[in-house]
């Protein structure tokens, strides 16, 4: 631990000693701070220290040094960051001001040729401008823009729609609910996301009527067994139903069975049923 905190010391000693050096030019104070921040973070300052007033400097002492340091730096980079970006503001006011026709000439150009992320980067630099123009071109740009962007987003949302199997309610569903954030007032989007929820429920009602393990009808397994000879023989083999979009379902089960002389025979039944599962009628039993 105590091998790590000396690395990290004279790692982030060093970096700040260079990030002094390489400010020193342009923002001084920024520089000299810097450099006094890295002074403090190196183990070697203290030890030098120790050697010329054989007085050492305690951990404590040291961590409110580099904080203290480290603080003023950040206010000193804050200010002086303000006071650029202050200079740079009056320039491009300066820049727009000497070149206003041509300055709005242009973005209305990048507008119509509709390279619109062109056209709020150059709305945007003379922003500070505050001219009337210029900010109304802005949001026309960024109106377009966001435009696009979502149709770009209908686009592919509508591409992996069509890659979607028709038995995959949930996904479409999830895929129109991303349709409807992006264009919420979109009719066909809301009848055909509507559409699909009424699917998936009934869907979900049908799935409910089977056994999950076998794949068998539990009401009409129920209703077999009560009229065979031998419940107890009922060997599912097989079931499959017809759904053809009314109140009814029609149910074709395959089972093996004992009959009235012990024999295995396999019977074919078929009922139709309620969407809740309940039999309305015994088609056929073969």
């Amino acid at each position: 631990m105590k091998t790590l905190r000396l690395v990290l010391a004279w790692l982030f000693g060093v970096l700040f000693i260079l990030l002094g050096i390489a400010n020193l030019t342009q923002t001084p104070l920024i520089g000299i701070v810097a450099l006094l921040v890295g002074i403090s973070l190196l183990p070697i300052t203290y030890q030098i220290i120790y050697k010329n007033t054989q007085k050492e400097v305690s951990s404590k002492k040291k961590a409110i040094i580099t904080t203290v340091l480290i603080v003023v730096w950040f206010i000193i980079c804050g200010i002086e960051g303000g006071k650029e970006r202050e200079e740079q503001e009056k320039t491009f006011i300066s820049e727009f001001n000497l070149n206003k026709k041509e300055i709005v000439s242009q973005i209305n150009q990048l507008i119509i040729e509709k390279k619109y992320d062109e056209a709020v980067s150059l709305a945007d630099k003379y922003h500070s401008a505050k001219d009337q123009t210029v900010l109304e071109l802005a949001d026309q740009a960024r109106l377009e823009l966001l435009k696009l962007k979502n149709q770009q987003k209908i686009d592919d949302l509508l591409n992996k729609l069509k890659d979607v199997p028709e038995t995959e309610l949930e996904k479409q569903i999830e895929l129109y609910d991303e349709l409807l954030t992006v264009d919420p007032e979109n009719s066909e989007y809301k009848t055909q996301n509507a559409k699909l929820q009424k699917e998936l429920e009934r869907q979900k009602l049908i799935n409910s009527q089977f056994s999950s393990w076998d794949g068998s009808h539990r009401n009409l397994e129920k209703y077999i067994k009560s009229k065979m000879n031998d419940p107890d023989s009922f060997k599912h083999v097989e079931t499959k139903y017809i759904d053809n979009g009314s109140d009814n379902l029609i149910i074709i089960t395959s089972f093996r069975g004992k009959n009235a002389f012990g024999g295995v025979i396999v019977n074919t039944v078929t009922a139709t049923v309620d969407l809740d599962g309940n039999i309305t009628s015994i088609i056929s039993w073969k």
